[in-house]
């Protein structure tokens, strides 16, 4: 999807992604131990093609989610795409988002 979303423009500086996962969905056991553990951790993001060190779920940023949704704050997680679109897609800074999770 950021492969499309870059082709789409003339130029693409940053990139910001947030994902909204819900209490309703299905996650292993693992999945869940692993998102708890990622709570108060370092993460080195991508900014102006320098890594930069930052704490997840802070630097709140609202996002919207569309129709039926809306718009959510999420936070900083350590995804991989914001270590791997910088490199693979030559964008500045990638920042990736979880958005707080609601029933």
């Amino acid at each position: 999807m950021a492969l499309q979303v870059t082709q789409l423009m003339d130029q693409t500086d940053e990139l910001n992604i947030s994902l909204r996962l819900g209490l309703g969905d299905q996650h292993g056991q693992a999945a869940i131990e692993w998102t708890v553990d990622q709570i108060h951790t370092d993460l080195e993001v991508i900014q102006q093609r320098r890594p930069v060190i930052r704490k997840s779920f802070t630097d709140g940023m609202v996002a919207d989610f569309g129709a039926g949704v809306g718009r959510h704050r999420a936070y900083r997680f350590p995804f991989s795409d914001q270590q791997t679109l910088p490199r693979t897609l030559n964008i500045l800074t990638v920042s990736t988002r979880r958005a707080s999770i609601r029933a």
